[in-house]
């Protein structure tokens, strides 16, 4: 008789774990529409234009899960990329500002724009992502992945300085992700701070085994355990913005999504095709969905969801586009 388990895995070999980078990608691009809609649910909800159970769902936890996971796959991601270039400071440096922060600048200048375009300017825009303190509330985001990206420079760099063991790199990083979860808490809120550990767990991941997390997954009792935890944060909840069950949800999300890239580690080829570019805007859907939604509210009180999907989708590829141009890529 088999003694396989519904999460049974072939693996046989001691191999790192790996996840296609085209995977990771459509995975983060799925992430960002995720986030896109769960803004959208808020505000048709909040103004009483639907009740749909849909938007509901995604109102309620998709915006959590969707930035839970992207982090998963830059911690992921990084730890990938530092094991075969190991990471140096000005080169990181300037990649990450390039990639993650001129973006929002653009962001700022093109909302700038819109809002002559629909005299809805206001000076208060000047500075809305010029400076990324003032940023639209929803750009959180922005402020706490570039915490992250400074928070893993420091911890590649002085593991490498001072040729820590395992044990102690480990330490380590769990500490400054610790201090980076406590600073973004205070200033930021909790709801802010929740994805933070999942980056941690995605640089992990990324140094671990097959093997080991053969033995590890085996049986899904991970799974087993998340589910209860959100059935006993559900039932016990101590606060009205449902913080550890947020947090339980987004651990089985995660995890599942391990567990299928374990059982099924599946393989695209997406080079030079038209979904490898569209996939490439996911951060270009997160600066500019607000922004598309903002100019929908200009002619619409309830904005129909299609077009509100169908402009993101043409905002986001064209500023993908248009900073590539300031970039010379």
């Amino acid at each position: 008789m088999s003694n396989s388990t519904p999460f049974s895995m072939n693996i046989t070999d001691d191999k790192k774990y790996s996840i296609d980078r085209s995977v990771s990608d459509l995975a983060k691009y799925i992430c960002c529409w995720i986030i896109a809609i769960h803004h959208y649910s808020q505000y048709e909800l909040a103004h009483g234009f639907s009740s749909s159970p849909f938007l509901k769902l995604f109102s309620y936890c998709g915006g959590y899960i969707g930035v839970a996971i992207f982090f998963f796959l830059s911690g992921y991601g990084l730890m990938k990329s530092d094991q075969k270039h190991p990471v140096e400071v000005l080169p990181f440096i300037k990649r990450r500002l390039l990639k993650v922060y001129f973006p929002v600048v653009l962001t700022a200048l093109l909302w700038i724009c819109i809002s002559f375009l629909l005299n809805r300017f206001e000076s208060t825009d000047f500075g809305g992502g010029l400076s990324i303190l003032l940023c639209e509330e929803h750009l959180w985001f922005v402020r706490v992945i570039i915490l992250l990206y400074a928070m893993f420079l420091l911890h590649r760099i002085t593991d490498r300085k001072l040729k820590c063991s395992r044990a102690f790199s480990v330490s380590h990083f769990v500490v400054l992700t610790t201090i980076v979860y406590a600073f973004v808490d205070y200033t930021l809120g909790g709801l802010a701070s929740l994805s933070i550990p999942f980056f941690l767990f995605g640089a992990l991941m990324a140094d671990s085994s097959i093997k080991m997390l053969k033995n590890v997954y085996r049986g899904g009792v991970i799974l087993v355990v998340s589910f209860l935890l959100i059935v006993a944060f559900v039932l016990f909840r101590k606060s009205h913005y449902a913080y550890f069950e947020f947090f339980a949800l987004n651990i089985m999300v995660v995890n599942a999504f391990i567990l299928w890239s374990l059982k099924s580690p599946i393989r695209l080829n997406l080079q030079n095709t038209v979904l490898s570019t569209i996939i490439s805007t996911s951060y270009d859907v997160y600066l500019v969905h607000m922004i598309s939604l903002s100019a929908l509210l200009y002619y619409f009180e309830d904005v129909p969801i299609i077009l509100f999907i169908g402009l993101t989708y043409i905002v986001s590829f064209s500023f993908y586009k248009l900073r590539n141009l300031f970039l010379f890529r």
